[in-house]
């Protein structure tokens, strides 16, 4: 025989489930985010492998404090100027214990600008000569990195490099779109694919697409 509950008696609650957290925690701007991204400007935007995370920021939210800091390495590239710069300059100004190396690369000489921090960091700032559209570049600075690392991998890459292609005319006389497909999307792919065997190594495991 069926009994409806009784009315007085409180209805058992069960808990919410809680997102499973996902393999390395990333933190946005004032909360922890596990699982699920509960900003609409925190996404995941691509996995190339079951290892490796990959997640597209806007610009604007990111600060170094957004990474767990333990000991790890990064790589930059476009690290000479702009934002790549300053990321170098962020990263530099942490406590060794938390940021061990910052792969600086560059395709020409280094700016006055980099010269200063990498002589401020006490060889913690790398400068490397990488550049994105050439593969056989890219090989290079893969060996140097693992070199350099002696047999730890490659915690966080971030991909910074990047162009805005103008015209005068606007599309009616625009002829450099594949300019701009190599360098911000072909590029992206290829340094990201050469980076995947030290990545894996990594503890963090992060890529990140600026």
């Amino acid at each position: 025989m069926h009994h409806s509950p009784n009315p007085g008696c409180p209805r058992a609650s069960h808990p919410a489930r809680a997102p499973v957290p996902i393999q390395h925690t990333i933190r946005g701007r004032r909360e922890e985010i596990r699982g699920r991204s509960h900003k609409s400007t925190l996404r995941i935007k691509l996995q190339y492998d079951k290892s490796v995370r990959i997640a597209t920021y806007p610009t604007h939210l990111f600060d170094s404090r957004h990474f767990e800091l333990k000991m790890s390495s990064y790589l930059i590239t476009g690290a000479g100027r702009g934002l790549g710069l300053e990321l170098v300059r962020q990263l530099s100004q942490r406590s060794p214990r938390e940021v061990s190396a910052v792969f600086a690369t560059i395709r020409g000489p280094p700016s006055e600008a980099l010269q200063e921090l990498v002589a401020e960091a006490q060889g913690r700032i790398i400068v490397m000569h990488m550049v994105v559209t050439d593969k056989d570049s890219i090989a290079a600075a893969v060996g140097q990195v693992r070199e350099r690392l002696g047999g730890r991998g490659l915690d966080v890459l971030i991909n910074n490099t990047a162009i805005m292609e103008t015209s005068l005319d606007g599309v009616a006389s625009m002829d450099n779109l594949r300019n701009s497909f190599q360098v911000n999307v072909e590029a992206v792919h290829d340094v990201t694919a050469a980076f995947l065997p030290l990545l894996r190594e990594g503890s963090q495991k992060k890529v990140l697409n600026l």
